[in-house]
């Protein structure tokens, strides 16, 4: 059973298949786990809680994309686009109407892996 700290995001595959990311949160474990035969078990794959004796809840924070990133906060999925000159990998998201940009979000990283960690913290 691996441990969490609050704050803390993780990936695995839920009860419907699809990998989802989680976060530690504050609050107990009433909403997030089941108590059964003196344990607390999660709700989401039946394991030992893996924020148990702690202060801790766990939120699901959605479902990720073949690219490891979550949803923007209207719902669609980020485009990753690497300018392939070393300066940055940017992480971007944008909200159109009749060719007009309603809302954006962005997140950069120095790596692919690194502008996807930090899209999927601003969760």
């Amino acid at each position: 059973m691996i441990k969490r700290k609050l704050g803390e995001q993780w990936a695995e595959k839920a009860e419907d298949g699809k990998m989802h990311m989680y976060k530690a949160i504050n609050g107990g474990c009433d909403e997030c786990c089941h108590y059964c035969d003196g344990l607390y078990l999660c709700v989401v794959n039946g394991n030992m809680c893996p924020v148990l004796d702690t202060i801790f809840g766990m939120k699901d924070l959605g479902i990720l994309n073949k690219d490891g990133c979550l949803p923007s906060s209207w719902g669609e999925y980020p485009e990753i686009i690497d300018f392939g000159d070393g300066s940055y990998v940017e992480v971007n998201c944008l909200l159109r109407k009749d060719s007009k940009i309603l809302k954006a979000e962005y997140a950069y990283g120095d790596t692919r892996q690194e502008a996807i960690d930090n899209w999927n913290r601003k969760a």
